[in-house]
């Protein structure tokens, strides 16, 4: 991995370089929940059966 931040650095200045995070060390995540987890598993039927009960319509301001 070191390698390829090594080769995508050989091409721009210092404001533009990227590093690579150290995968070996967990890092917290600032999120409300653990949304990218397994965690959150059990509630997915839950909330597709609100969905499937919920009517979606037109917006009526406009979304950007």
């Amino acid at each position: 991995m070191q390698d390829a931040s090594d080769a995508a650095n050989e091409e721009v200045d210092d404001k533009n370089k990227v590093q690579i995070a150290n995968y070996l060390c967990p890092v917290r995540l600032a999120v409300a929940g653990a949304f990218h987890t397994s965690f959150v598993n059990p509630s997915v039927s839950r909330l597709e059966a609100v969905l499937a009960k919920t009517e979606l319509r037109t917006p009526h301001i406009p979304l950007y």
